[in-house]
């Protein structure tokens, strides 16, 4: 018999061998999709630190929040963009230029429809979003997966000082 002639034997443990390190593989596989990617890591690092900063009242620490909200019930009611200062006493009736008009009339849609809390939580995934893109934009540039965590963490905690729902 040739040393080159496998038995059947043979071939059906190499076989079965073969079958166990695929299902090995496969349960790590399967085990390694619970854990969470650094792009989920990035877009999470935002809400544990508005968690860590006091939830969602931290978004709404700026006073211009409420501006922006009657701006937005202005505009849904008047169905256009007002060109006059209509909030302040002192510059009423001049010029005024609403650079944030679409986000103030969804805001203003937020609010009716969910609240503050609504309007807290729109502000916080925009946030997230941002942090994830962050990240995968590193990647996409060629960054190492490690340092475009790094570069997407360094980000996100230096503009947390910004973070207003507004």
């Amino acid at each position: 018999m040739s040393s080159s002639v496998l038995s059947p034997v043979v071939i059906s443990e190499v076989a079965a061998s073969r079958s166990v390190e695929r299902r090995s593989v496969s349960r790590a596989s399967c085990l390694l999709h619970l854990f969470p990617s650094l792009t989920d890591v990035a877009f999470l690092l935002p809400v544990l630190l508005v968690l860590r900063f006091g939830g969602l009242s931290f978004l709404l620490g700026d006073g211009d929040t409420g501006w922006h909200l009657k701006a937005g019930e202005w505009m849904l009611q008047n169905h256009r963009v007002p060109m006059t200062d209509l909030f302040s006493f002192t510059k009423s009736g001049q010029p005024w230029f609403a650079w944030e008009w679409l986000w103030d009339v969804a805001f203003a849609r937020l609010h009716m429809a969910f609240g503050m809390n609504g309007v807290a939580l729109a502000s916080l995934l925009l946030i997230c979003l941002a942090a994830a893109l962050t990240y995968r934009c590193a990647l996409r540039a060629g960054a190492n997966p490690v340092i475009a965590a790094a570069v997407a963490t360094g980000g996100i905690v230096a503009s947390s000082i910004h973070w207003l729902a507004r």
